[in-house]
Formats: C-alpha cells, structure tokens, sequence
C-alpha cells in the first residue's frame, strides 16, 4: 500500500458519499473487493494484481443499519461486470439508479426473500409444488416439467389453456338408469351409489300389474329390479294377463331345457304281464298268451289285460288275476267284467281290486245277489280271461 498526496477533485461535503478531502489510497491486493470491504474512504482505489483489475470506492449504503460499499471498476474491458439481467421473455433488465435490479416473485406461487447481512435471494414457492403423482397403479413422475394425462378404454383427454378436459370417446357416459316404474324409496333415474355401483337383482310382480310380462322396478335406493309378471288365472292371448305360472311338482314336472311335462306320478302309460294264482300260488300255470296296458291319470289306473293258459297248474285256492303295474289303493273298487273262456261260474263275473294289493280277484254273482269266490276248481288248462276296467290307487 502507498500513499498518494493529490489534492482531492470534489469539494462536496463527506456526508453525501461522494468524494473526499482525504488523499487517493491505492489498495493492493490478490483478490477483487467486495461490498463488505468498508474500512475505506470514499475515492479508495483497489488494485487486483493477480486479475489486473482496478475498483474505486464511489459510496456506501446502509439498509437496515448493515453499511456496505459500492465499489466501482475504473477499465470496464478488464473486467466482467453485470450490468443487466435477463429472463425467459422480456428482454434485458438493467440496474437503476442505485446500482440495484429487483429480483420479485409473484407472491402467489413463488416469494423471494433477500437477507442484506448474508447477501441472499432466496426463491420458494409459497406452498408445496408436486414432484409425484399417484394413480389407481403405479406413481407418475414429471419429465422436462411435463406429465402426461392420457385416456384409455373410451376416455379421452383435452387441453386448453391451463385447462385439461376429460371426455368419453364413446358419447354421453351413463349417470343412471331409467326403469319402467319405481316406488319409494326406489328412484328415477337409479344411480350409481358411493362405490360407483347400481344394484341389479330379480323378483316377481302380481298378475295384471303391468302391460308387459317383464318389466323393469325400482324398489330401492340404487337398486334396479328386473320383475316377471305371474300369469293371470284367465285363459287370454292378451300380454298383459300372460306371464309366469308355478307348477304343482305333484302333476307337472319341467325337463333341464325348460320343457313342462305331465309329472309321471300323474300321469303315465305303459305295459304289464297279468298272471293268474290262486291264493297268491301260481305254481306250475302255464300260458300261451299274455297280455297287459295301463294309463295312470292321477289317481286312477285304466287297464286291459288278457291271456290264454296251456295249463292251470297244481295250485288250489282263490282265484286272482297279479302282475298290476301299480298296487291298488282306497276302498275295494268294482273293477270291470271279464271276458271267460273255458271258465264255469253261476250267473255273473265280476272284478274286484284290494286296497294295498297288486291283484285283482275274480268274483261270481247270482241272481240273489250273493258273491262267492271263483276257485281253481272253476279253471281248466285251457282258460282265457279278458278284462278293461279301472282302480284307484288314493
């Protein structure tokens, strides 16, 4: 450091900060100044010998009671000073009067803080700025300060200004369901509850309720019926009074495909052998024909049967035509007139079914009324029998 005995250049008063009656002092250093180098009077001149630049001190400011010094460089093309700042658009922001450029946030979104004693901007937004976004699968992370938001399965995305707008590809998406009636607390429209589901479910509705077999109900809060009408108790070509019939399982029956049946335990025919014993013995009886039909309807059997013996065997007893499809029921029935051949009894045959028996027994009557048995005595090898009749079987 040396010191310089030149008369000062300016008569201004110290306290304006811009001269001095002091000599020039010229500080030799490895390093530029800085605005805490304050220990100097005003028109100091500094000297880096390692930059080869040089600084005058031209004032000091004080904010805030911290003082700091303005030093100015004297050969510009030494040194690189800034003297504007530039942002994204605007163009070139140069410093103002007081040396200063305004650095400010828009206090919405960002805020910037100076701190004088530390020589600090400090920028931050003024609330927290997303940095992941988390979706129904996996985490989407901005690139280049961008995130996509995309569409799939019939959505779509738009964007407009700062707006981004999601629509359906496929027209108006569905808010409700209209059905074709509704009772409280069922509505109209039936919307989607807090799980974004409409409860569909099935039910029956009264004869005579509706125009349509089907129809669809609202019973209940975001509930959606589809009804089947029962069928009227009227025979009608009107859709209104046709609909679902229940069946009686005892008379009906309905196949795998849906196909309703006479129940067999209503309704059957078939074949049967008929034989013939004697007190439930049919030993050593012998046929040359043997024939038998029935038709169950309900609780009734009809029947034909008929045959031919070669021999009557050696059994002896009551006379009884066996073999019946179905063993008969409730009282004993009158059950028809046979047909004999080669057969002798008095003035007339008849045929009689037994409560729980599988057998019908052959009866003659006379004049008088009176029943007696036929036997095996009444029987020859070469007998026949035919009968039609009917029994019950409840």
């Amino acid at each position: 450091m040396s010191n310089n005995n030149t008369i000062p250049v300016s008569l201004d008063a110290l306290a304006v900060g811009r001269s001095s009656t002091s000599p020039f002092i010229t500080v030799f250093s490895q390093v530029n100044p800085t605005t805490n180098d304050v220990n100097y009077p005003i028109q100091t001149r500094w000297f880096n010998q390692m930059a080869e630049t040089e600084y005058i001190l031209t004032a000091y400011s004080v904010v805030g009671e911290v003082k700091t010094a303005i030093w100015q460089p004297i050969n510009a093309s030494q040194v690189a000073a800034a003297e504007t700042l530039t942002g994204n658009s605007g163009g070139a922001v140069a410093v103002d009067g007081s040396n200063n450029i305004n650095v400010v946030g828009d206090t919405t979104t960002i805020n910037i803080v100076g701190n004088p004693g530390t020589h600090t901007l400090t920028a931050s937004t003024t609330g927290s700025i997303a940095t992941l976004y988390t979706e129904n699968a996996g985490t989407a992370t901005p690139s280049g300060g961008n995130l996509n938001v995309l569409g799939t399965n019939g959505i779509t995305t738009s964007g407009a200004g700062s707006t981004v707008t999601i629509t359906s590809t496929n027209g108006q998406i569905m808010t409700g369901v209209v059905p074709d009636a509704h009772t409280a607390p069922g509505t109209t429209p039936v919307v989607p509850n807090s799980s974004g589901n409409i409860i569909i479910t099935g039910g029956q509705v009264a004869a005579g309720t509706t125009a349509n077999v089907i129809r669809t109900n609202s019973l209940a809060a975001n509930t959606y019926t589809v009804q089947i009408q029962r069928s009227q108790a009227v025979g009608s070509s009107t859709v209104g009074d046709n609909g679902v019939s229940h069946f009686n399982s005892g008379v009906f029956s309905v196949d795998a495909n849906g196909f309703v049946d006479l129940s067999t335990s209503f309704y059957t025919t078939g074949f049967f052998t008929p034989t013939l014993q004697f007190s439930g013995s049919s030993a050593g009886i012998t046929y040359a024909a043997q024939n038998g039909k029935y038709t169950l309807i309900g609780n009734l059997v009809n029947y034909q049967l008929s045959f031919v013996l070669t021999s009557k065997g050696g059994a002896v007893g009551i006379a009884q035509i066996a073999g019946l499809p179905i063993a008969a029921g409730g009282p004993n029935t009158l059950s028809g007139n046979p047909q004999l051949g080669t057969v002798t009894f008095a003035d007339y045959v008849n045929v009689f079914s037994t409560s729980g028996q599988s057998f019908l027994t052959l009866e003659q009557t006379t004049t008088g009324m009176g029943y007696t048995s036929l036997t095996n005595a009444n029987f020859a090898d070469n007998s026949s029998v035919s009968v039609a009749g009917f029994y019950y079987i409840s």
